[in-house]
């Protein structure tokens, strides 16, 4: 293979560095040469093959590692959030002029400029942000006036069908005399309008609650299994004030039953929460024990009737306001509506009681839409199960959604009841920008609906082409502890009862975290039956699995809540409460233990803190909006006195600033 240069004039010592020669080569290769040199690209390639490979793997193992890791992270941030980082790795590097925004992010911005100017003006400062200009020549692309608003009802159009309540009862009467006069039977329930069935239904909630405003003036009468029985407020009333002399805490049958919720005359009678509250599964089943004792703390016999009312309101109300199709132990009603659910089981049978009932003085509709109700969501449930659905929900049927905006609505700003036309355009767009992002109000009329909004920015944008927190003095760093309440441990029946079905169910808990560890539970459950576990028993409804606590596990919870009245004043403003406590409790306390691989004393002691410590706090909150004292505890302590005081302290600082507010506004 040989080599000829044809330029000889260029001498090798002429050579520099920097030098351009252009040396002219011509290379003669047979075929014998090509042969050889195929030979060792072959052997150069077999040679690089595995380290090529090995390369390739390694990418492929980083790139599937970033991917799975990146993606877990997306995977744990909603949709906003996802959008908001992308735009930002897009938009960071070009100038402010250059950047691009969709509608999405425009929209982000104007609800974190509605929220607080400053805010925002903070935060254009780090992050990719449209100027202020651009986000309210945006805004003012939504125009909102008092009356018919042309966008809102084309796009209700596009969800909901127009109707009428007062033209209810016309239209079904057309329906039935259009069937009359073609000679039909009217199969369906409803009402016909343009040859489409319509089946009007009632608000569920709103009639428990009528059903409870009309009882604590009547009596209710009713037959149920055969047997005649009589309902009175009267009886929840005097539940309320046996349970009521349980002050200590941890010790009450029913806690969250207050003076508004049982008193006639301090009674919150357009609240459903509160109907739902004495309407319960724990009222009506401790109130049915009651009635059968023999002892101080006895209720009337007759109250075992308004008991069994309790607990039919309570499986009725779970029946039309399922959120879920899993069941919960004991509340198979509260579960969804499914072909072979007990549902339709107990409808048929609430019909028959429904039907007997009445309160004794006047007829009252409430009754009879009651039935209304139940016959219109049977009807549905089967016409949707015969369309293919496999379950339905009934809370869906509810008129919530509607609750919630109102409450935002009036809450919005400063509180204001009976909103202008104005104020209802202003806090609308305000609310519609943020997506009613505001959380739920605490004591609202309603539940969480889980809804979205039936109409949003987006779709009105793009269609319309066409406090201050202040540091408060008043309370101290240093509080000054008083004298041992000298709360005496009580060994009444109702007490040790309380106590052993909270004991019970500090025991579930622990039976979770050590997976049913047979050591630990053979010290805490009991399995024989004694008197102090009546509520236990009443409440243990099917595949609840309450807890039989022993004779150890009582006396060790009743030596701790005695413990916990007396002392918790002390802890409550130091760091490290739980802490703190525990340590001075522990001592007291001795605990036998089997098990070497949990401290179940230990467990036992928290579980126990949590619930009491619960209790604790929800009474100071229940002074701070103006409880008495002396109707949540019996002797109380420094930190109910502070919230006594600095609730008449505020209360007339409130008022001044709400009257100024509602003035303002007017």
């Amino acid at each position: 293979m040989p080599v000829e240069v044809f330029d000889e004039k260029v001498k090798p010592s002429e050579i520099g560095r920097n030098s351009h020669v252009n040396i002219n080569c011509s290379i003669n290769l047979n075929d014998s040469d090509l042969q050889g040199i195929s030979y060792l690209n072959c052997l150069t390639t077999q040679k690089e093959a595995p380290v090529r490979h090995l390369v390739t793997k390694k990418k492929l193992v980083e790139a599937r590692n970033f991917i799975k890791k990146h993606g877990l992270l997306i995977s744990k941030m909603n949709e906003t959030s996802i959008n908001f980082f992308k735009t930002q790795l897009k938009s960071q590097y070009i100038s402010p002029r250059g950047r691009r925004f969709s509608i999405d992010d425009k929209i982000f911005a104007i609800s974190l400029f509605k929220s607080s100017a400053k805010t925002y003006r903070l935060l254009s400062k780090t992050f990719a942000l449209r100027s202020r200009k651009t986000l309210m020549d945006l805004l003012r692309q939504l125009q909102l006036e008092p009356g018919v608003n042309d966008q809102i009802i084309n796009h209700l159009k596009e969800t909901v069908a127009p109707t009428n309540v007062a033209a209810l009862n016309i239209l079904h009467k057309e329906t039935i005399e259009n069937y009359t006069r073609k000679g039909i039977e009217k199969k369906n329930l409803g009402f016909e309008n343009d040859g489409i069935e319509v089946v009007s239904l009632y608000d569920p909630p709103h009639f428990l609650k009528g059903v409870r405003n009309n009882l604590v003036t009547k009596d209710l009468l009713f037959y149920m299994n055969g047997e005649k029985k009589v309902a009175k407020w009267s009886h929840i009333i005097q539940f309320y004030e046996i349970d009521k002399l349980r002050l200590d805490i941890g010790e009450r049958m029913a806690p969250k039953l207050t003076d508004s919720l049982i008193y006639p005359d301090r009674l919150k009678k357009m609240k459903v929460s509160v109907a739902a509250q004495v309407f319960s599964q724990r009222v009506g089943s401790i109130m049915l024990m009651l009635s059968e004792w023999a002892q101080e703390d006895k209720l009337n016999i007759a109250a075992a009737d308004t008991a069994k009312l309790c607990l039919f309101k309570d499986k009725l109300f779970d029946s039309v306001n399922s959120s879920s199709n899993s069941v919960l132990p004991g509340k198979e009603l509260r579960g969804a509506v499914f072909s072979t659910s007990v549902h339709w089981k107990f409808w048929n049978e609430a019909i028959q009681i429904l039907g007997s009932m009445k309160f004794s003085s006047v007829s009252i509709p409430t009754i009879k839409n009651w039935v209304t109700i139940i016959k219109g969501f049977q009807y549905v449930c089967k016409k949707l199960l015969d369309s293919g659905f496999k379950f339905i929900t009934l809370r869906s049927f509810n008129q919530d959604p509607v609750e919630n905006l109102f409450c935002k609505i009036r809450s919005h700003g400063c509180r204001n009841t009976n909103p202008t036309c104005s104020n209802f355009q202003s806090s609308f767009k305000s609310l519609v920008i943020n997506s009613l992002m505001s959380s739920q109000s605490v004591g609202a009329n309603y539940e969480n609906d889980n809804c979205e909004n039936l109409t949003n920015l987006k779709k009105l944008l793009c269609s319309s082409s066409s406090l201050n927190s202040s540091k408060l003095s008043f309370v101290s760093s240093s509080i000054p502890t008083i004298k041992n309440n000298n709360i005496q441990k009580t060994n009444s029946k109702l007490a040790l009862a309380c106590q052993s079905y909270v004991a019970g169910a500090v025991i579930n808990k622990i039976e979770k975290l050590t997976r049913n560890c047979t050591f630990c539970l053979e010290i805490l459950i009991s399995k024989n039956y004694s008197k102090h576990k009546d509520i236990i028993k009443t409440r243990n409804y099917e595949n609840c699995n309450l807890q039989w606590p022993s004779v150890i596990s009582v006396n060790i919870y009743s030596i701790f809540i005695n413990e916990f009245n007396s002392h918790i004043h002390t802890f409550i403003t130091k760091l490290n409460i739980k802490l703190n406590f525990l340590n001075f409790v522990n001592s007291k306390i001795k605990f036998p233990s089997l098990c070497l691989s949990h401290n179940t004393k230990k467990l036992f002691l928290n579980h126990a803190f949590k619930i009491l410590i619960f209790s604790y706090i929800t009474n100071i909150n229940r002074i701070l909006k103006g409880d008495k004292i002396q109707n949540l505890c019996s002797e109380p302590d420094d930190i109910f006195i502070l919230a006594s005081n600095y609730y008449k302290h505020f209360k007339l600082k409130k008022q001044k600033i709400l009257k100024n507010c509602n003035k303002n506004l007017v």
